[in-house]
This record gives structure tokens, sequence and C-alpha cells, in this order.
């Protein structure tokens, strides 16, 4: 199965969360958005171990396949945003790019956030 890694799971393996390294462990490639990378890179500059952070994930980035934003991934945003707002449930912007980019290319998204979890109905979803 090919999986799509949310912020929130890079998270959890960056911070060791035995339940995510087990899973990613036997993994031959990690993948994740461009989206997430801002994400990553935001928080780090936010918070107060600043360089120790932004070092930190600029090493895991070098390990992992970043997907753009293209075409397809655009073609995407616009499907999922618009069902979503015909259904009358938006979610954060930033991951509605998570989630036409696990369509585009084909990923199971893998997440903790209710939010994305809820849907299962237009995309391919996994809780870790």
């Amino acid at each position: 199965m090919s999986y799509l890694l949310d912020t929130n799971i890079i998270i959890g393996f960056l911070k060791n969360d035995l339940r995510i390294v087990s899973r990613l462990a036997p993994m031959d490639e990690m993948v994740i958005t461009i989206i997430s990378v801002g994400e990553m890179l935001y928080g780090a500059q936010v918070s107060a171990q600043k360089q120790e952070n932004n070092n930190r994930d600029m090493s895991f980035f070098r390990t992992c396949l970043i997907l753009p934003i293209d075409e397809r991934v655009a073609l995407e945003y616009a499907h999922v945003r618009s069902r979503l707002k015909s259904m009358g449930k938006p979610i954060p912007e930033n991951d509605l790019w998570i989630a036409a980019t696990a369509r585009a290319y084909n990923r199971t998204l893998v997440t903790r956030d209710a939010h994305l979890l809820a849907l299962q109905h237009t995309i391919d979803v996994q809780e870790w």
C-alpha cells in the first residue's frame, strides 16, 4: 500500500511515538507533501528551539519523497473542496491540499486529524 503521511504523523514520528515508528520502520520510502514541509518549517520557526527543530526537520525531509503541488493536485483540490462545500463540511486549507495530493497521487492518507478521517467517502484515509 502507498501511504502519504500527514503532518501530525510526521510530528509523531519525530517525537518517537512507537505506534508510528513501528509502522514506518519497514517502509522503503516515506512520502509527504510540500504542504507538510511548510507546516513543519513554520513550527520550527515559532518554537523555542528554532535552530534545533529546523535542523531536525531538514534532515528528515532529505529522507522523504516530497510530492509537489501540480495541475493534478489542483484539480483534485477543486473537486474535494467543492464536494465538501456542498456537504457543508469545510476543513482547513492546508488539509484540503494534503487530501488533494493524496487523491492525485493515488496514496492512502495517514493521519490523526478527525476532520480528515471523516473524508473516507472522498479519499482513502487511515488512522495511525
